[in-house]
């Protein structure tokens, strides 16, 4: 489990590379800013499926249904907030394509939290780097600017990551202790 995590956080730290600019430029940073936190993302459901079949938290009903509410949600806010016809058509798949994998993770996180209470902060930061990435998607997208719009985005996005990383610990109680 902890294996999964540190190499999705690697990948995290990848795209902020990618996105800051550092390696790509702009604009193809994003494309590839994408694909690393996506990559991290599916690593990380790696590591939600692995403890959900170690410890048991295999109800298809409750996976389904999260993942069912959280690609709704996640297709539904990015056509709201997200999709912007004038940046092309790759820029906007990509975003779309990399919101369901997002939601994809997010929704492992909430099955897990569903079915073990130890998992509720793991759950809480998959909401949150959905909310992150969502204000940053309307920001490069649509230009969407407010006041301390870079604070909102990494403030998430920071404890986001974070929770997830301490999502381990849940993850190593559920090994060590009784069920």
């Amino acid at each position: 489990f902890g294996l999964w995590i540190v190499v999705g956080m690697a990948f995290g730290l990848l795209g902020d590379i990618f996105m800051a600019g550092l390696i790509v430029p702009k604009p193809k940073n994003v494309i590839f800013g994408i694909l690393a936190f996506g990559a991290g993302h599916i690593l990380y459901l790696l590591a939600f499926r692995q403890a959900a079949t170690v410890l048991g938290l295999n109800s298809g009903p409750v996976w389904l249904r999260s993942w069912v509410i959280y690609l709704a949600a996640a297709a539904l806010l990015w056509l709201l907030l997200v999709r912007e016809p004038s940046r092309g058509p790759v820029l906007n798949y990509s975003t779309l394509g990399y919101s369901l994998v997002l939601a994809v993770m997010a929704g492992a996180a909430m099955a897990l939290a569903l079915q073990d209470a130890a998992f509720v902060l793991l759950a809480v930061g998959g909401l949150l780097f959905m909310v992150s990435d969502l204000v940053l998607g309307s920001e490069l997208m649509r230009r969407t600017h407010f006041p301390s719009i870079g604070d909102v985005i990494w403030t998430t996005y920071t404890v986001a990551q974070m929770l997830i990383v301490y999502s381990s610990a849940a993850a190593l109680a559920g090994l060590l202790l009784p069920r």
